[in-house]
């Protein structure tokens, strides 16, 4: 994607036309844990696609700390521990995501809902937000 740092470009290069299938799981308990799974076409692909990965999920973590002051207080806890949670693995052909997204970040996504209205503007149908006039 243009403008993206080069590791995201990387990752896209490495899965683009290579994905033979994926699945997406999610499971709750105290949390929710959340796995994406994709199946590429060989495990060069995988193998690649897993450094690109790593990578980027590596930026991230180091990011946080820095666009967690640009986040609403009530989900910073959650979001830190999120993207902290974040880790990537590959076998074979299969490449996976998994995060888990602590039951604070949900109970303040609840009790919050109005806290994405200044980062969506005029998006009708969100919690607080009225109908474009």
């Amino acid at each position: 994607p243009q403008g993206a740092p080069p590791f995201v470009g990387a990752l896209a290069e490495a899965v683009k036309g290579k994905i033979a299938g994926a699945a997406i799981t999610l499971n709750y308990d105290n949390s929710a844990d959340l796995s994406i799974l994709l199946n590429l076409i060989d495990s060069d692909a995988a193998a690649e696609a897993g450094a690109a990965l790593r990578e980027t999920l590596g930026f991230a973590k180091q990011m946080v700390p820095l666009f967690s002051a640009q986040l609403p207080q009530p989900l910073v806890p959650g979001i830190v521990e999120t993207v902290n949670s974040l880790s990537e693995s590959n076998r074979s052909t299969v490449l996976s995501l998994s995060a888990t997204i602590p039951q604070s970040l949900i109970d303040a996504v609840q009790q919050n809902p109005g806290l994405f209205v200044p980062a969506i503007p005029d998006a009708p149908g969100l919690p607080g937000v009225a109908p474009p006039q």
